[in-house]
This record gives C-alpha cells, structure tokens and sequence, in this order.
C-alpha cells in the first residue's frame, strides 16, 4: 500500500487495558492513555474519521470497557463494516504488549 485508502475507507480499533479482573496479573498504568494517545492521533493527524475509531480502555464506560467480550463483538463488527480495500487499524495495549509492539493494519 503506498497511501492509506480515503477517510471513508479507515477505521481503527485501539484497545488500552490497564488492569484485568484476574488479580495475578499485575496492573499497567500507561495502556489506556497510550491508547487514548494514539486514537486522538489518528483522528487529528492521519485523518481517521472520529466515529470510524474505536476506544476500548479500562476509564472508559462500562460498555467500552477492554473485556473479552466487549472486544469480540467490535472486531466482529469491524468484519462487516470495513469496506473492501477499506484500511483496519488494530491495537492491543496491555501488560502482555510492550512500548515497541507493532500494530496490525489489514486491507
């Protein structure tokens, strides 16, 4: 790809998870800024529509909160709504993923 496709054909999915329910695995405190970071990013710089990008972090209301089921349903609903050639941007941010983990982009 030698150009993201046009705004109407991006979408992304950023998921930032702070802390999990199991308490053996420790919490992060920087996931769900980072991932708010780089949603705002992608709307004010790389020209993402605001309501194509998806927040899913632990300060988000309970409906956005980074549950299992809560980010199934969303990259279920991304299969349906990405157009074809249309650009998905995925993020995971979590205890698990480090500062240097690459995102997954799908065309």
């Amino acid at each position: 790809m030698k150009a993201l496709p046009n705004r109407s054909k991006r979408w992304a999915l950023v998921i930032g998870v702070d802390d999990y329910s199991e308490s053996q695995i420790s919490k992060l405190n920087r996931a769900a800024n980072d991932a708010r970071t780089l949603a705002y990013a992608l709307t004010k710089y790389a020209g993402f529509p605001e309501d194509q990008v998806t927040l899913l972090s632990s300060d988000q209301p309970s409906g956005l909160q980074p549950r299992r089921s809560t980010i199934l349903r969303y990259l279920s609903n991304l299969r349906g709504t990405v157009p074809k050639m249309g650009y998905c941007w995925f993020l995971l941010r979590d205890t698990a993923s480090s500062a240097e983990a690459t995102p997954f982009a799908a065309v």
